[in-house]
């Protein structure tokens, strides 16, 4: 809980503090909690987005005006994302067809 080191909000979900100056804050009801030796893991349901309009793009998060930040549990290292590599779903058609063609 790190609710005593910004500022924070509230939305629907009394009981999910929001951090103010993120630029997308998503309320999660927690569903379960998977333990480990290292970390645990938390299992939720999104049940609301807050998104400035700042990293917005026609009513969408826009992912390259948001460069999100994300960490990798291997390395402990914080990572950003890069350039779009290929579009969703249309690529594996693409690929089952090559494929198909192929033999």
């Amino acid at each position: 809980d790190k609710s005593d080191v910004f500022e924070v909000f509230y939305g629907d979900t009394p009981a999910a503090p929001l951090i103010a100056e993120c630029p997308v804050c998503m309320e999660c009801t927690l569903h379960d909690v998977y333990e480990f030796p290292t970390h645990e893991v938390f299992v939720g349901e999104i049940k609301q987005v807050h998104a400035d309009e700042a990293v917005l793009s026609s009513g969408v998060i826009d992912m390259a005006k948001l460069r999100p930040l994300l960490f990798e549990m291997g390395t402990r290292k914080y990572w950003s994302i890069g350039d779009v590599v290929g579009d969703c779903w249309s690529a594996g058609k693409e690929l089952k067809a090559k494929f198909k063609a192929q033999s």
